[in-house]
């Protein structure tokens, strides 16, 4: 029998090296019921695979801020991993992050 597993988007603040990838990355690992931590430097998230029986947010928020870094909660939530991604969304759409790197350079040169 396979026990049910879920794919966790986490926003994950702090970081600015492969060693911070590293150390957040074995801090998630570590939390009985998890599965795999994948961790992503410029999208400043990772996406843990869990048993969700076995783990939960604020858990994985605890071994986070141990290791040193720290969740952001999504409005304001922190017991809802589905919310979490929201956050970040603007990061994994091209056209939007375009027109945020346009809009910052605007701003640097002058219109």
């Amino acid at each position: 029998m396979t026990t049910a597993t879920e794919v966790w988007k986490i926003p994950i603040a702090g970081m600015s090296c492969d060693h911070c990838v590293r150390t957040v990355s074995q801090a998630l690992s570590s939390v009985p019921g998890v599965e795999s931590a994948k961790v992503d430097l410029p999208g400043a998230r990772a996406e843990v695979t869990v048993e969700p029986s076995r783990a939960d947010l604020e858990t994985l928020r605890t071994a986070v801020e141990a290791a040193g870094y720290s969740v952001p909660s999504a409005n304001g939530r922190t017991n809802d991993p589905a919310a979490a991604p929201a956050e970040l969304d603007f990061l994994t759409d091209p056209a939007r992050l375009a027109r945020l790197d346009l809009t910052v350079l605007e701003d640097q040169v002058g219109r």
